[in-house]
């Protein structure tokens, strides 16, 4: 072979050589090319969750609804010992002493049964009596005032509910009129009568 032909092999290898790296590498820079604009076009978590905040932030709080007003609650019964109880003996006695020398018993805690009496306004709890000891009271009644603050009260019947009665003996003034009565700290309607009428 001669030298001449020698040089030009050698010329069309390096040349053919060239053109084979020249595409291999600009193949692998088109691919890259293609990864970066994938990449590019794809939103990125971040940039979605940074746009969502704003709508989030203007959107209007929902509606809540209001909470149900609580249910009124039945008195419970007051743990206080009573200083006085009034029993079916000596109750017109005891109720006419308690009105006579209130002064000895204005404070005190009393707890007593009878039947539900009222007068307008005014609310009783007493029973019949034969000996009308009572000063304050009417003809054949004994009883005593009682005032109850409460927002759950029951449906009475004038002498004819059965109240158990306990509170405080404490007076008020009437129009420059001293009255005695009961803050009634518990009343309950008992399902069962007691002894309407005393004579004592």
């Amino acid at each position: 072979m001669s030298k001449k032909k020698i040089i030009y092999i050698s010329i069309l290898a390096v040349l053919i050589i060239g053109i084979i790296v020249f595409f291999v590498v600009w193949g692998q820079s088109k691919k890259e090319q293609q990864q970066v604009a994938k990449q590019n076009e794809a939103p990125a978590p971040a940039l979605a969750t940074a746009e969502a905040t704003p709508a989030e932030e203007s959107a209007e709080p929902a509606a809540t609804s209001p909470e149900p007003a609580p249910e009124a609650q039945p008195a419970e019964a007051s743990n206080v010992q009573a200083d006085v109880v009034l029993g079916d003996k000596y109750f017109d006695t005891q109720i006419a002493d308690i009105n006579t020398n209130f002064s000895k018993y204005e404070g005190k805690t009393i707890e007593l049964e009878g039947l539900y009496f009222e007068n307008g306004k005014y609310t009783f709890v007493g029973r019949y009596t034969t000996s009308n000891l009572c000063p304050d009271c009417p003809a054949g009644v004994t009883y005593l005032e009682y005032e109850w603050d409460s927002a759950n009260k029951p449906q009475l019947i004038k002498e004819d509910s059965w109240l158990k009665v306990k509170g405080q003996l404490a007076k008020g003034d009437d129009q420059g009129q001293e009255y005695h009565y009961i803050k009634v700290s518990d009343l309950q309607v008992m399902p069962e009568k007691g002894q309407t009428t005393v004579n004592n």
